[in-house]
């Protein structure tokens, strides 16, 4: 796939030292537990130089002076030194991982505020939805690769650097001979962290689209199935694990090397060391007993050293989630900056005047937009009916009035503020939308109705059950309003999901009710009794109309007609005399209700 080594541009505004400060945000509550995982690791390493020089001191004993109890001081010194070692290893690991805990949970929280806060449209677009598609997973591996880099880099070098000290005091020359050699194999480590760099990006961008595409798959299970779709979905995918094969064979060669060559360069120097260590022994220069401590201390030393390139890994994933978090939290921040700060008691007229919407970033001709020089202008307690053929610019309509989205030019605005001035909460009270694209959320159907207004009391959500003529399907579940009516109301018909979308924005009492498409699934009987329910319950709210309907749009005063982003009809109900000719031109259903 195209582009998967090139860095994102947003990524290179970000630094290393804002991603670990994004970090330590987050972590700063837990600085006594650094402060002790800091201790261990020193303790740490004081135990691994002891034991180098206690054993040492056995093996003499045993070797140089011929004492039978230097067998047993040397089991003793062994068990002496991994029982310290075992020991501040299980506190070590333990306190690291109640922190990652700690630390993730508070990130994980974090990064899903950030996620709801982000502008609507970055939750809309595809190819948003794939980038942000693995946010919590991000925020959950960007602590425990951090906390992978803190053992990689700061506890096994510690280690490293009291084995070598140890080494120092007992054998200097040759100690200084494995020194040397160490640094011929950077070159090695600095070419595969360039080529792990790689293959970690170009992964993690394929698993999120393998991600979204199931999670699209499972969402769209219905129509996969209605319309046999089973196979070109499993293509679908195959195409996509395809593409990740690839790139995991073109790195699967390199990251398969990396532990061998670690391997044969470690063999080289320890041929080197036994060659010159085997001439000091012969040459009397240090005892037998020096010399097999430290072959094993220097064996030892290759653990570490291994485990600080595998922190190249680690500091490379820590980045590159790190960055996207950032990412999240500078679109949030500058999301709650737009937010207004005029609060606005009650709704009295809402005026459009020369609309200019489009979804596009950087619309550059007339074309590339929606909503196009839209003027518009309704008053509290209309009803108002807003009409025309399928992608008029309806539904984007409700959505610039509910704030979900910000026009390019001209205004909207509310009692002559602009809504982008306006309070967050002031707009929850004044408007409520009710969309065609019903959303049911896992909870009991009663907390799904008042999830607007949660200190709304049963009775309440009762009555406005009643109203919308949900009072049938809730006497038929076996607890009543208490019942579960599992994820995205799977087990509502859509009709019923409708109908609790409804009571939903009707329990809000707004000032301002948007329908979109809102009772589709509702036969016209039940339409009719809900639509008088709404003018006796909400006395005085403006209601505006989405449908294609005839039997809904006939209940309002005034009916305007959009084609192509542009109003050409706005006019009064009863002036429409010739209803077919009507529906024929504008693109609506005739039914029998039709008067």
């Amino acid at each position: 796939m195209k582009g998967f080594k090139e860095v994102p541009p947003e990524y290179k505004a970000i630094s290393r030292k804002e991603v670990f400060r994004e970090f330590w945000a987050s972590a700063r509550s837990q600085k006594r537990i650094f402060f002790l995982l800091l201790f261990f690791v020193v303790l740490q390493g004081g135990v691994v130089g002891g034991s180098i020089w206690l054993v040492k001191t056995a093996l003499d004993l045993f070797f140089e002076n011929k004492d039978p109890k230097g067998a047993l001081f040397l089991i003793g010194a062994l068990f002496m030194a991994t029982v310290m070692k075992s020991s501040l290893e299980f506190l070590f690991n333990w306190k690291k991982m109640l922190t990652i805990g700690r630390i993730r949970d508070e990130l994980v929280v974090k990064a899903f505020r950030d996620l709801i806060y982000n502008p609507f449209h970055l939750h809309i677009r595809e190819r948003d939805r794939k980038k942000y598609a693995w946010v919590l997973t991000d925020a959950m591996n960007f602590i425990e690769s951090v906390f992978g880099m803190f053992n990689s880099w700061v506890k096994q070098p510690f280690v490293l650097a009291s084995t070598i000290c140890a080494l120092m005091v007992i054998a200097p020359f040759l100690t200084l001979v494995g020194i040397v050699l160490i640094p011929l194999g950077i070159p090695c480590v600095l070419f595969f962290k360039r080529k792990t760099k790689e293959f970690i990006a170009q992964r993690k961008m394929l698993l999120g689209m393998v991600e979204e595409m199931v999670s699209e798959t499972i969402r769209g299970i219905r129509i996969v199935k209605v319309f046999g779709l089973e196979e070109r979905e499993v293509k679908r995918l195959q195409q996509t694990v395809s593409q990740q094969r690839k790139i995991n064979e073109r790195n699967a060669f390199f990251v398969g090397l990396m532990s061998p060559v670690s391997e044969f360069l470690g063999l080289l120097g320890l041929a080197v060391i036994i060659f010159v260590g085997s001439q000091d022994i012969l040459s009397g220069a240090f005892t037998t007993g020096t010399f097999f401590v430290f072959i094993m201390s220097f064996l030892n030393i290759y653990r570490p050293l291994k485990d600080v390139s595998n922190g190249i890994m680690k500091y490379q994933l820590a980045l590159d989630s790190g960055r996207r978090l950032i990412i999240l939290r500078q679109n949030a921040i500058k999301e709650r900056k737009k937010s207004g700060t005029v609060p606005i008691e009650h709704f009295k007229d809402l005026r459009i005047e020369k609309l200019w919407f489009s979804y596009m970033e950087k619309p550059e001709v007339n074309e590339d937009y929606v909503m196009r020089d839209l003027t518009l202008t309704i008053r509290r307690g209309e009803r108002v009916a807003i009409v025309g053929a399928t992608g008029a610019g309806k539904s984007t309509l409700c959505d610039l009035i509910a704030r979900l989205y910000r026009p390019q030019r001209g205004t909207a605005c509310v009692n002559e503020i602009p809504l982008d001035q306006i309070k967050n909460q002031s707009c929850k009270k004044i408007f409520a939308l009710c969309s065609q694209e019903t959303i049911v959320f896992n909870n009991t159907l009663l907390e799904d109705i008042r999830i607007a207004r949660p200190e709304a009391s049963r009775e309440e959500v009762l009555t406005i059950s009643k109203a919308v003529g949900l009072t049938s399907y809730i006497n038929s579940l076996n607890r009543g309003l208490d019942t579960w009516i599992g994820n995205r109301g799977v087990h509502c018909s859509g009709g019923q999901r409708q109908l609790i979308a409804l009571a939903r924005a009707l329990l809000q009492k707004p000032d301002v009710l948007i329908l979109d498409e809102a009772m589709s699934g509702v036969d016209v009987e039940m339409a009719r009794m809900i639509w008088q329910n709404i003018r006796e319950g909400l006395p005085g709210c403006t209601i505006l109309v989405i449908s294609h309907h005839w039997h809904l749009i006939k209940h309002c005063e005034r009916v305007v007609v959009l084609s192509e982003g542009r109003i050409v009809k706005d006019t009064p109900v009863e002036a429409i005399e010739d209803t077919g000719r009507f529906f024929r031109e504008f693109h609506l259903e005739k039914d029998g209700s039709v008067r």
